[in-house]
C-alpha cells in the first residue's frame, strides 16, 4: 500500500519514564523436567555416559543413540550416521513399531563443536521428521554447555552460538517438533539431579 499525503501520521508513543528506555536481560536457574514413565526417550550420545543417563531417568524407557559413520544396532541401541536422514527414518519407524510418543535428547554437542555432532545433525533429524510426514509431537531438548554467560565465569564455547537460532526455525518449519535448549555448567553434566539454564 503506498500512502498518500493525506493519510494521518501517527507517531510512535513516546517513552517518557527512563526505567522503559532499557532493560538487562535476567536468568534463573530451573531443574530438568521429569520424564514419564509413558514417554520413551530417544538418547544421542556417546557410551561412556549411558550409565549417568540411565541412572538419571530412573523412570523412562531409554534407547541410546551413538553416532558413527553408518548404521548399526548395538546391545546398548543403535549407531547412525549423524548427518544421514535415512539413519535417522531408520531409526524411528523401529522404534515406532513398538510404541509412541517419543522424547528426543540430545547430548551430541556436549562432546564436540563438529558441525556434523550439532547443526548438521540436528538438521538431517529434522528433514527425516518432514519426509515421514510424522503427525506425532517431539519433544526434542538439546543439552550443551558454554552456550550462554550466566554469572560470567563460563568458558563459553562459540561453536554452540548457532543452535538457538536453529531450533526456533526448526520447530516453525516443522510442526511436530517443540524445542528446548538447555545449558548445563560442567560441574552438572551428567549428574542425576541438574540444574540448567534452559530457554524455550
Amino acid at each position: 500500500r503506498v500512502q498518500s499525503e493525506s493519510d494521518a501520521y501517527e507517531p510512535s508513543p513516546t517513552r517518557s519514564a527512563s526505567r522503559d528506555w532499557f532493560y538487562v536481560p535476567t536468568w534463573r536457574s530451573s531443574p530438568v523436567q521429569a520424564v514419564t514413565d509413558a514417554v520413551r526417550t530417544i538418547v544421542f550420545g556417546h557410551s561412556s555416559h549411558f550409565g549417568a543417563i540411565q541412572a538419571g531417568l530412573p523412570n523412562s524407557k531409554v534407547t541410546f543413540v551413538e553416532a558413527a559413520d553408518s548404521w548399526n544396532e548395538t546391545k546398548m541401541g543403535f549407531q547412525i550416521d549423524p548427518t544421514a536422514k535415512q539413519d535417522y527414518a531408520h531409526l524411528l519407524r523401529r522404534l515406532q513399531a513398538t510404541e509412541n510418543p517419543f522424547r528426543l535428547l540430545h547430548l551430541w554437542t556436549l562432546q564436540s563443536d563438529e558441525s556434523s555432532l550439532g547443526f548438521d545433525s540436528l538438521v538431517a533429524m529434522s528433514q527425516c521428521l518432514l519426509d515421514e510426514k510424522m503427525t506425532t509431537t517431539f519433544q526434542l531438548d538439546v543439552v550443551t554447555n558454554g552456550l550462554f554467560s550466566i554469572t560470567g565465569h563460563e568458558q563459553l564455547r562459540p561453536g554452540t552460538g548457532v543452535l538457538p537460532g536453529l531450533l526456533n526455525v526448526l520447530q516453525q518449519e516443522v510442526r511436530c517438533l517443540r524445542c528446548n535448549i538447555v545449558d548445563v555448567a560442567e560441574t552438572q553434566i551428567f549428574t542425576s539431579k541438574p540444574e540448567s539454564q534452559e530457554i524455550k
